[in-house]
């Protein structure tokens, strides 16, 4: 079976490599990406955007082998009950696929050995993550060289058409920044491109074929909305029980948040931020993500000395990150409602490569203010009742602000059973036979993670049930028209 897997990024290179072990030499894939081995952002790749209020695109998404995980950290956590309160029918069926892979996917980013069953919670309020260690953060790194090799990997091109035979995609046409074009046929096709340009690049053919893909199709755009609360005075990072402070756990960083969850069901994580206010530790994280290059003196390395060897001290021996007693504070990542107005589309302006490119038309609006709000007083009260000494920090001025590189586009590729939904429970595109979508966006809401490894649980249940109907068509001895 001919497999095509448009964009090499995050999606599509976890994509690949259990594709690989799963069916072997019964597949043969081509991968598509617009950049190389530099991870670069879209600015950089020649891919615009357009927008008022959201940076989401513009500083959230990177394009090249590995795509945005070169830069996000890695922070890998997932949904369970505690995400639907209210027992929604999809939401149901969105945490019993984590559920259910959630250790696998566990265990093929970090190997089989690493304590697994203590990233999964028993507190009723805390939800714990873990960011993989940055050697491995790069999601390419998992792909080894045999799996690699077996892999054709098409660089520096962009997917701009599809060609179609009625509802049945054949093949993809791709275009350099020079204008050349080629054309890459095959049984089944993966859009991996990112949650925006995969969204972007739907909207584009619906228009070009005439296709009637969904409704919701670029409708209910989301994020987290990030804002620091209170900054901690004189208080070690465990308040009432609840441990903050980061371990380390094979190389990688085991984390600790709280859930949150507003009166008008609102949901999301309360979280510390450490060491925001050394210089050289700010700095130095900046770096390693990417962010910028470096901006601290000699001075600042003199001023922060006795910081960074307690630092060094506590991640190489202690295995745990040192954090200044004075030096934290609160932080809330909150959802924005679903549904809501915020929508992606086309805009009229043509990028680099002669197309369309994304407008985001997004906005904070008065539930998600009356959200924050209240979780904010919710936890000033948690603060009082513990004795812990605080300074407020968030006030109408910083609504909406990033204070941490915290881009979870949702929602607006949402799967569902209804005929509004743009993917069904397969994860394959509605109203086109064999073109399947593993992004952030699938998802109608982040609640209270950071979604990636919660899309990789789809992956892996998406396998499982190709893996039965090519049994069925080797069976028949027939693979056309394998698909969900």
């Amino acid at each position: 079976m001919k497999i095509c897997v448009i964009g090499f990024g995050t999606y599509g290179t976890y994509l690949t490599k259990r594709l690989i072990e799963k069916f072997g030499d019964k597949v043969q894939i081509t991968a598509i990406e617009i950049g190389n081995e530099k991870t670069q952002n879209e600015a950089e790749i020649g891919i615009g955007s357009e927008s008022e209020n959201a940076s989401a695109a513009k500083r959230g998404r990177y394009f090249g082998l590995g795509g945005t995980s070169a830069r996000w950290g890695g922070q890998v956590l997932f949904f369970d009950e505690r995400d639907n309160p209210k027992n929604n029918a999809d939401w149901n069926f969105i945490v019993d696929v984590n559920k259910k892979y959630r250790q696998t996917v566990l265990e093929n980013l970090l190997g089989k050995s690493t304590q697994i069953n203590s990233l999964f919670d028993t507190d009723t309020d805390v939800k714990t993550g873990i960011w993989l260690k940055y050697s491995k953060r790069n999601v390419l790194k998992l792909l080894d060289k045999n799996i690699l090799k077996s892999v054709e990997v098409i660089q520096k091109q962009r997917v701009t058409d599809f060609k179609f035979n009625n509802s049945k995609i054949e093949a993809v046409v791709c275009q350099n920044t020079e204008g050349v074009t080629q054309t890459t046929e095959a049984d089944v096709f993966y859009l991996t491109a990112g949650a925006i340009e995969s969204c972007r690049l739907l909207l584009d053919i619906q228009n070009k074929h005439n296709l009637n893909l969904s409704s919701d199709l670029g409708k209910n755009y989301g994020d987290h909305l990030s804002v620091e609360l209170f900054k901690v005075k004189n208080h070690v990072p465990n308040i009432a029980g609840k441990d903050f402070l980061p371990r380390i756990i094979n190389g990688n960083l085991k984390t600790t948040r709280l859930i949150a969850a507003a009166k008008n069901g609102n949901m999301g994580f309360v979280h510390p931020i450490f060491n925001k206010d050394v210089q050289v530790f700010s700095s130095i994280k900046k770096m390693l993500f990417g962010q910028q290059k470096m901006d601290f003196t000699f001075k600042d390395i003199l001023i922060g000395f006795e910081f960074l060897v307690r630092f060094g001290f506590d991640i190489l021996i202690r295995k745990k990150m040192y954090v200044h007693r004075n030096n934290w504070s609160i932080q809330l990542d909150i959802e924005q409602s679903f549904p809501n107005p915020n929508t992606i589309s086309l805009s009229p302006r043509n990028d680099k490569f002669g197309q369309k490119t994304a407008r985001l038309n997004w906005s904070i609006q008065d539930n998600d203010r009356e959200a924050i709000e209240d979780i904010k007083e919710q936890i000033r009260r948690w603060l009082e009742e513990n004795n812990v000494d605080f300074s407020t920090v968030f006030g109408q001025n910083t609504e909406g602000s990033k204070i941490e590189d915290v881009y979870h586009p949702v929602g607006f590729m949402r799967l569902g059973e209804d005929e509004n939904a743009v993917l069904n429970f397969e994860n394959r595109v509605n109203g086109i036979k064999n073109l399947y979508h593993f992004s952030t966006a699938m998802f109608p809401s982040a609640k209270s993670i950071n979604p990636t490894g919660a899309g990789f649980c789809f992956i892996e249940n998406h396998l499982v049930l190709l893996e039965k109907l090519l049994k069925m068509a080797q069976n028949e001895q027939n693979t056309e028209g394998v698909y969900l």
